[in-house]
């Protein structure tokens, strides 16, 4: 198969996002349309240089096509039919216009600096569009300039496929989403595999997060939130005391359930440490909201955090749910789900090791919230290799939290 479509650009609908995207859009939408952000790219495999394989014609050209894209009113018809979003909303979704990119070739670093500046509810959709570009252009460049065949690749990512197929039939109590569009190797690759395991082991996908490629292929498009809403209204209430500082993150669940009731109520609770999330978490979101997803740390520690806490509560958790969705691999969610299946519902959101394995290193890349209202914005995460923001600002989040986390693991995929 082709590994590539060089035919036509990368990104070419707007649908070609995450579905959280979609869905802390609407949040943006009804709950901060004036505020102003800025999004800045890193990659995070620090001894790659991105400039070795990425030329900067190129991908301003990627880029530049995605600034003209819009809601097609087909998009939006597709959207309605999922019953979550208000009428207002989507009729206003075709005149979304995406805030314009800054976007810098920084040689002697060996990366490019890419921004986006403006309104949230502009800029917000450039996070996983930037990623799956970045990563595409990445593998094509490595592809290049090693030197290595399509075919044999090809070759090679089908025999991991069917490796990862088998033992999901062996396994058909394992159930997953997949979460693999931020960085995959390719988008004919993404839905090669995706088309595949849906043939193939179709009691496995509960779903897939790429909005373009549910819609083709008749799938449920699904997805939870992400950390830039914690990371905001903690960046627009740092300076106003501690406290309100620590509600940040209990005000987004607030305003979360607000809009959308009791659908799509999965916590993420890693921001600025779990430990912290769950101490002072109201019982009453521990009763309504549905579970929890790991991003960071040890997901056993995680598990045994979560089952914890709800014991604590007087909560049975075989009621509840947990999404492991960091760094998995088969062998790992098969360890997950024996360790923690029987006491508590497990899911998995799989990513790059399901839609970048055909032996080009896959990258750890982010396009990550660094500013609200011209404030810096911090995310701290159980894996302290993840921390983002100025080193001060990271500082103050951690005396503010009480974080004391120790894990220390560079993102790896």
């Amino acid at each position: 198969m082709r590994l590539w479509n060089r035919d036509r650009p990368i990104i070419d609908s707007l649908l070609e996002i995450d579905v959280y995207k979609l869905l802390m859009l609407n949040f943006i939408d009804r709950f901060y349309p004036n505020l102003d952000v800025r999004f800045e790219f890193k990659n995070r495999t620090k001894n790659v240089r991105l400039t070795d394989y990425i030329d900067e014609g190129e991908l301003r050209e990627q880029l530049r096509h995605v600034e003209g894209l819009h809601f097609t009113e087909g998009d939006v018809t597709y959207l309605r039919r999922w019953g979550v979003f208000p009428e207002y909303f989507l009729r206003q979704l075709t005149q979304v216009q995406l805030s314009p990119l800054y976007v810098k070739r920084d040689h002697e670093a060996g990366t490019y600096s890419i921004q986006a500046d403006g309104l949230w509810t502009e800029a917000t959709l450039w996070e996983t569009i930037v990623l799956a570009i970045v990563n595409e252009l990445y593998t094509r460049g490595y592809v290049e300039k090693h030197g290595l065949s399509e075919r044999t690749l090809s070759q090679e990512g089908d025999r991991r496929l069917a490796e990862k197929i088998q033992m999901l039939r062996e396994h058909s109590q394992v159930k997953f989403a997949q979460f693999g569009l931020r960085r995959r190797f390719s988008a004919p690759w993404e839905e090669y595999v995706t088309r595949r395991l849906l043939n193939e082991t179709p009691l496995s996908v509960v779903g897939v997060s790429n909005v373009r490629l549910a819609h083709d292929l008749g799938v449920e498009a699904v997805g939870t939130n992400a950390h830039e809403l914690p990371m905001a209204l903690y960046a627009l209430a740092r300076h106003e005391s501690n406290e309100v500082a620590r509600q940040a993150s209990y005000e987004v669940l607030r305003k979360w359930q607000m809009l959308y009731g009791q659908r799509l109520l999965v916590m993420l609770p890693d921001t600025f440490g779990t430990t912290s999330f769950l101490d002072s978490l109201p019982r009453q979101y521990a009763l309504d909201w549905r579970g929890f997803r790991q991003d960071s740390g040890s997901p056993v520690t995680f598990g045994e955090m979560v089952l914890d806490f709800y014991q604590k509560q007087g909560i049975d958790p075989r009621d509840k749910l947990i999404i492991f969705s960091d760094g998995l691999g088969i062998r790992k969610m098969l360890v997950l789900h024996e360790c923690f299946s029987p006491k508590i519902g497990v899911s998995f959101g799989w990513g790059t090791n399901l839609t970048n394995d055909l032996g080009v290193p896959p990258l750890s890349l982010v396009m990550k919230l660094a500013e609200a209202a011209g404030r810096p914005t911090v995310k701290l995460s159980d894996n302290i290799a993840k921390a983002t923001g100025p080193i001060a600002e990271i500082e103050i989040a951690k005396r503010i939290f009480g974080y004391d986390v120790s894990f220390n693991e560079q993102p790896r995929y």
